[in-house]
């Protein structure tokens, strides 16, 4: 399926697609504002349907969230795939798990008139690698303090480690060891985290088979985000599709 197939279905269910090159198809998608698990399967099957029998039956691996609706789609409509559990969602869930634990650590700080958590929400979803030497300087400052937040910080990163692993025996002693270190810290959020990963395990390390990721179609939804902020809204969806098509689908704007 080439990008702009790609961009019509996202169009036709308002909802996210991606088939990714290299022999593999990585498609994920969500409804905007999904009421109930059954609805969020129907229009994900309605996704899949849209590709014809000729690709399904070519499609190697399926990168959505762990949402269960995603899984019985898969299964029913692209039965020979496998379902992969990739970074970017990984990422997503460790991320908002480290958010939950600096928002309860603040509270009890805030109690007790400290403000060291106050404002500092996206020092801790940077990765260190993109800290400025500002930044750094005033993370390393916070760490210091020997914040839950800091262990939870610290753990989510070390779980990068995870996707440089090239033998899944390898990968599978990491985790485990990891899985140990979460429940020693009693930190429920990541503790629960870490047990959706335990419970999703196959599909994890389904990664080391595939190693397909779902970045691109959420940098894709991202731009049609910005779309529609900048115009304010539209007043049909022909009028969204066609912006998002000028925009999104490389289109060879050269004059002949």
């Amino acid at each position: 399926m080439s990008g702009m197939q790609s961009i019509l279905c996202h169009l036709r269910s308002c909802s996210r697609t991606e088939v990714a090159s290299s022999g593999y198809h990585a498609i994920r998608n969500r409804p905007d504002s999904p009421n109930t698990s059954l609805q969020l399967q129907a229009a994900w099957s309605q996704d899949l349907g849209s590709l014809s029998d000729n690709q399904r039956s070519t499609v190697k691996a399926v990168a959505p969230d762990m949402w269960q609706p995603f899984a019985k789609a898969v299964a029913n409509l692209i039965p020979g795939a496998d379902i992969v559990h990739d970074r970017f969602h990984i990422s997503k869930y460790l991320n908002e798990a480290v958010d939950t634990i600096r928002r309860q650590e603040s509270r009890k700080l805030n109690e007790s008139g400290n403000k060291t958590l106050n404002g500092s929400r996206y020092a801790w979803l940077r990765n260190p690698e993109n800290m400025t030497d500002k930044q750094r300087a005033s993370f390393d400052e916070l760490m210091t303090c020997e914040l839950k937040t800091g262990t939870a910080w610290s753990l989510k990163n070390i779980f990068r480690a995870f996707w440089r692993f090239t033998c899944p025996d390898s990968a599978d002693y990491f985790f485990t060891y990891w899985c140990g270190v979460i429940d020693r810290t009693e930190l429920k959020p990541l503790i629960a985290v870490k047990d959706m990963l335990v419970r999703h395990k196959a599909n994890l390390f389904n990664y080391f088979k595939h190693r397909v990721s779902n970045a691109v179609s959420e940098g894709l939804y991202s731009k049609m985000q910005v779309i529609k902020a900048s115009a304010r809204g539209f007043h049909s969806i022909e009028s969204y599709r066609t912006r998002i098509l000028f925009y999104c689908a490389k289109l060879n704007m050269a004059i002949s």
